[in-house]
């Protein structure tokens, strides 16, 4: 069986964090189906803005439409609906065999986000997560999940899954061509 994994990452255009690449950073704690917090596995660990699975019966498209109206609300999809192809674009997509052996399909996407897109953003409050801004020079001091025990992850530190910063990395490289 494949899976599907869409991932949206975001450069920003203009205004203070101009150049920078907003991503999710966890909390120590979630929200759990039963309303109640608990702590969350890989907290500190930072994610694209939105990213999640999908069934096969959707689209790369769908899943991140979905993901994005789960975790950066309403008004985020309708700023990105409005975006032209120039500003809001799949940039490439990734094969891999995950822990079960299945096989995963990565789409990445990329938008082009204005300082006034930013305001829009709405944090699900169950995913307790934070935003923050990545700017190029922070790449070489990221760590991957591989390399740094989820225990001894300081709040310092900038961690990712290794999958998502080879994506971070591979969005940044096409932004550059």
């Amino acid at each position: 069986m494949q899976k599907s994994i869409a991932s949206l990452f975001g450069v920003v255009k203009d205004g203070p964090e101009a150049g920078s690449f907003p991503m999710q950073r966890r909390t120590d704690k979630e929200i759990g189906k039963d309303g109640k917090l608990k702590p969350q596995s890989f907290a500190k660990v930072l994610q694209p803005m939105a990213a999640g699975k999908g069934g096969e019966e959707e689209t790369p498209y769908q899943i991140l439409m979905r993901e994005v109206k789960e975790e950066l609300g309403e008004d985020f999809v309708r700023v990105l609906s409005q975006k032209n192809e120039e500003e809001f674009f799949p940039v490439f997509e990734k094969e891999y065999i995950d822990k079960e052996g299945d096989k995963v399909k990565n789409y990445n996407y990329l938008a082009i986000i204005t300082g006034d897109d930013l305001k829009k953003i709405k944090i699900h409050s169950g995913a307790e997560s934070i935003l923050v801004f990545l700017k190029r020079e922070d790449l070489d001091k990221i760590k991957t999940t591989k390399q740094i025990e989820e225990k001894d992850i300081k709040d310092s530190d900038l961690v990712m899954f290794a999958d998502q910063l080879s994506a971070l990395k591979g969005v940044i490289e096409n932004l550059k061509k």
